[in-house]
């Protein structure tokens, strides 16, 4: 009975490691949607462009979060959903990084369209994954909408404070280095599950090989 209990808590403790990995995708998502409407306040100074102007920046980027939600979920199916999650992380932070060294506002909206795009990926795989782990369990499911709100509470404050004491730029790169810190051993650890996972799959060899098929009794059979 103890041994049987012990063989399950690697597997439930991947399983809560991963349910993690995916709560904290799920508020890192919303947090980074919500950096350039609170940055945006202070650029007016910076580029001496009205506010009407600079915000209408961010259209391409929720556009982009909307759309390109249904190529990421295809994609997942087809490829692989914890590979789309790493490269949601690594996406993110990558975009995050060219918005806080934009050298114009051209470059800006570039970076945030690209932010939209590879944040549209958590919705469509991220919740699949979740479904698939936690088999849709309501509490889980709860604890991870929490997650979500939580990064949209927490995205003007932090981002406002960033600003504040290190300047606009700072609001995107610290989010962004988050993001890339986390992707880079979410990668490795799954692919380490994954392979741990494959060779438990795998059947055993048959130790009579080079036996007479006639004489071995489980090739007989």
């Amino acid at each position: 009975m103890s041994s049987t209990a012990a063989s399950n808590n690697p597997h439930d403790a991947e399983k809560r490691l991963a349910i993690g990995f995916l709560n904290w995708a799920h508020a890192i998502d919303h947090f980074v949607l919500g950096i350039y409407p609170t940055v945006v306040i202070g650029l007016e100074v910076v580029y001496r462009r009205p506010y009407s102007e600079l915000i209408a920046l961010a259209t391409a980027m929720f556009v982009a979060f909307g759309v390109f939600s249904l190529p990421a979920g295809w994609l997942a199916d087809r490829w692989s959903r914890r590979n789309m999650m790493v490269a949601f992380y690594i996406g993110c932070g990558v975009a995050l990084g060219a918005a806080a060294f934009a050298p114009n506002l051209p470059a800006l909206a570039a970076a945030l369209f690209g932010l939209g795009l590879f944040a549209a990926i958590y919705h469509p795989v991220g919740m699949a994954m979740l479904i698939e782990i936690s088999q849709a369990r309501g509490r889980t499911l709860a604890f991870n909408g929490v997650c979500g709100n939580l990064g949209v509470a927490l995205a003007a404050g932090v981002t406002g404070i960033l600003a504040s004491w290190f300047g606009w730029r700072a609001a995107f790169v610290v989010p962004g280095v988050l993001c890339i810190a986390t992707g880079s051993p979410i990668c490795g650890w799954w692919r380490a599950t994954l392979t741990r996972s494959r060779r438990a799959r795998k059947p055993p060899r048959s130790r009579c090989r080079r036996a007479p098929r006639s004489a071995c009794s489980c090739c007989s059979s």
